[in-house]
């Protein structure tokens, strides 16, 4: 397929939200994992405030992230235009 028949993807409202989503999950897992690999006040004083806590912001982090990639990727395959399957003779 060539540059000019490749079908663009728009950025509607529902990707730009999982990618905010997406940006929100980044902060908790560098908060989170910055205290893990630091210590305490490596981004902020008082958060995370102990262990437990930037164990669940890394893992609540990493989850968001994935949950908004595999959002973002099906909302892409929602545009991408439907081919039928070819069947050889």
């Amino acid at each position: 397929m060539s540059a000019a028949g490749k079908p663009r993807i728009r950025p509607t409202p529902t990707i730009m939200m999982w990618a905010l989503v997406d940006v929100a999950g980044v902060l908790a897992l560098a908060l989170g994992a910055g205290y893990l690999a630091h210590g305490p006040g490596f981004f902020f004083n008082n958060v995370p405030g102990s262990t437990l806590q930037a164990a669940v912001f890394t893992l609540g982090g990493l989850a968001t992230i994935i949950v908004a990639a595999v959002k973002m990727l099906a909302e892409v395959l929602k545009q991408m235009p439907h081919q039928a399957p070819q069947r050889d003779r």
